[in-house]
């Protein structure tokens, strides 16, 4: 079953690569529908968010204990909507909480327009489907502190923008995509990685809809 909540806000979800960081602060203000999540290799859940134009799927990993994997949420977005004011946008974003288990993790080499690895890709998706050979796509971060034990890393595009990463990954989770393995490396040390994995199975029409009403 679906549940729902009322919508909280009018405004549209709108931005600009200049102002990622306020992605974060904007959903709080979507109606949201949790999404019964099947058998996966992860547990968590899943909620698909709307506002005007603007969508979200967000998967969020619960807490765990201390030795276990960190608690983690991936938030993909899309908006097609573009005028003289505003530009809609396409991507996803990590958010890795409980920072102390990722001890040596250099998450300041990410943070800010003048990251030193804002120009890197360093994030890494592979998208693994039955029957297909997995699909690996690389993507540039830029990195916040939305709170001082949680990390964001931010790769979203304008929608308006033809051919895009963000949009090739969307397509590909759209077409029954099992699961989703995110691998972030560290700036100064290739071998310290942060790894998350992503159920996806049965989720492609969520995932669909996100790229609604935009061009390839």
């Amino acid at each position: 079953m679906l549940s729902h909540t009322s919508v909280t806000s009018a405004h549209k979800f709108r931005t600009s690569l200049f102002t990622t960081a306020m992605l974060c602060a904007s959903f709080a203000l979507y109606a949201q529908t949790k999404v019964d999540t099947p058998a996966t290799p992860a547990a968590g859940e899943w909620t698909l968010s709307t506002q005007g134009t603007g969508r979200s799927f967000a998967f969020s990993a619960p807490p765990s204990s201390p030795g276990k994997p960190a608690p983690f949420s991936a938030r993909f977005v899309g908006d097609p909507h573009s005028d003289k004011h505003s530009k809609g946008v396409v991507g996803v974003e990590i958010f890795i909480h409980d920072l102390a288990r990722y001890k040596g993790f250099d998450f300041d080499a990410f943070e800010g327009p003048d990251a030193p690895a804002a120009a890197k890709k360093l994030v890494i998706f592979t998208i693994s489907a039955k029957g297909k050979a997995a699909v690996k796509m690389r993507f540039a971060a830029a990195g916040w502190y939305p709170q001082s034990d949680s990390f964001a890393f931010g790769m979203v595009e304008v929608s308006g923008k033809p051919g895009t990463p963000q949009k090739a990954l969307l397509r590909e989770l759209a077409a029954d995509a099992e699961s989703v393995q995110v691998t972030i490396v560290d700036f100064r040390d290739a071998a310290r990685t942060i790894e998350l994995l992503v159920p996806v199975h049965s989720q492609g029409a969520n995932f669909a809809r996100l790229l609604e009403g935009m061009n390839r």
